[in-house]
């Protein structure tokens, strides 16, 4: 068959399947969640990649187009396409900033975006606050404005999305560097805080560069060159710009200026779905680890010497789960699940003894908060506000004394 006419046909195939495939949910697909337009965006883009290459397959019998290939016009012409469009692609990353890896925020990132926004926030702060929050998303409820109430302690809340050690000694590098330095460090930790530290260089924004050894800045800056040039920043831009005010995309989580999370509450029928997820899926094996990394754990360490260094006190906490959750963890692997807790608790009791600037609860099985249910939790491990402040009340003794020790060691240290 002539190459000509397996591009027409090519062509007439690739048509109908597009119609077929999309005319009924068209807009459900390109309009609706970011998943089903990223799917789409890609689906589209596959499709135009073949058009092109079955065009080209076509045309290259052509002696005039081998000719043309094969000299130095051809070569000149393809980087004059190819150069630009790179460019193009790495302009749009960074005004668009879709994964808030750059500093643009003309429009809403895709993700939550926690470790860019709330650096901007702190920085926006008018003065230092008493304590800062540290932690994952299980610690985005902790509100810097009860602890206030409580403790007559300033607070901002720092927590982010699958935050662990090394965000921790990043974030803890930045307010000592920046000059804002807290008394206080109050941080959400369990086991997958101790995580590949490598990764986690990966997930900051560029402006966390100054804070990081320079392997760790290399291999942002690697990442973020990569995720810039990729098809899925393209896609996830294009939605930015022009689909998720218009879909009035809901987000699980906005943050107020002193960076509390402030989640939309799921009816009960999702609150089961996202509790019988986490039941099922693979968050609920994290409870049953073997071993803590021990790049997680140095890093953490550094953490807590840099602190101790700069008179901050520091008070690591293991947050609650709902009692749904951990009751079926327990059950399924009762051994797995027990030497996994005694594990994080020894190591963490174990700073604690040996630092005198720390102090650690486990509040993991706490069961006046576990046992709140759907009136505490979201799911399976994030916290409504209620239960948040109850955290907040059984912590409040060693906040208390963790101040006292810094305000004990300021008065001894130089300059303060």
């Amino acid at each position: 068959m002539k190459p000509k006419y397996l591009f027409m046909i090519g062509c007439c195939l690739l048509i109908f399947y597009g119609l077929l495939a999309n005319y009924f949910d068209f807009n459900a697909r390109t309009l609706g969640s970011l998943n089903n337009f990223g799917s789409a965006f890609r689906q589209l883009f596959v499709m135009a990649a073949i058009l092109i290459l079955l065009g080209l397959l076509s045309w290259s019998t052509s002696n005039s187009i081998r000719t043309e290939i094969n000299s130095a016009r051809f070569v000149r012409n393809w980087f004059g396409g190819f150069v630009p469009m790179l460019v193009i692609a790495l302009g749009i990353a960074i005004i668009v900033n879709p994964h808030a890896r750059f500093s643009g925020d003309l429009y809403p990132p895709v993700n939550v975006g926690a470790r860019k926004i709330k650096m901007d926030l702190y920085r926006d702060l008018e003065s230092v606050p008493d304590l800062v929050i540290l932690g994952s998303s299980r610690a985005f409820t902790i509100s810097p404005g009860y602890i206030e109430e409580k403790t007559g302690y300033s607070a901002f809340n720092m927590a982010i999305e699958s935050g662990d050690a090394g965000d921790f000694y990043l974030q803890s590098k930045l307010l000592v560097k920046s000059e804002s330095t807290p008394r206080v460090l109050l941080i959400e930790i369990h086991q997958n805080s101790f995580g590949d530290v490598s990764k986690t260089w990966q997930l900051q924004p560029m402006a966390m560069v100054p804070y990081m050894p320079w392997k760790g800045a290399l291999t942002l800056s690697e990442e973020s060159l990569a995720d810039a040039l990729g098809l899925q920043s393209i896609s996830d831009s294009i939605y930015s710009v022009f689909l998720s005010k218009q879909q009035g995309e809901t987000w699980t989580i906005n943050l107020d200026k002193y960076g509390t999370g402030i989640r939309t509450a799921p009816t009960h029928e999702e609150y089961k779905k996202l509790l019988n997820a986490t039941i099922k899926g693979p968050t609920k094996n994290n409870v049953y680890c073997k071993r803590l990394s021990s790049d997680g754990k140095e890093i953490l360490e550094k953490m807590i010497a840099l602190a101790k260094e700069n008179g901050i006190g520091v008070v690591l906490y293991e947050s609650p789960m709902n009692f749904t959750f951990y009751s079926a963890a327990y059950e399924q692997n009762p051994d797995g699940f027990n030497s996994c807790r005694n594990l994080v608790n020894s190591y963490l009791s174990s700073l604690a003894e040996s630092n005198p600037n720390v102090f650690f609860r486990d509040l993991s099985v706490y069961e006046p908060i576990s046992k709140l249910l759907e009136d505490g939790y979201y799911d399976a491990i994030h916290l409504r506000p209620k239960a948040a402040e109850m955290v907040v009340d059984v912590l409040i003794p060693d906040i208390e004394a963790a101040m006292a020790w810094s305000h004990q060691v300021s008065v001894k240290m130089p300059g303060q």
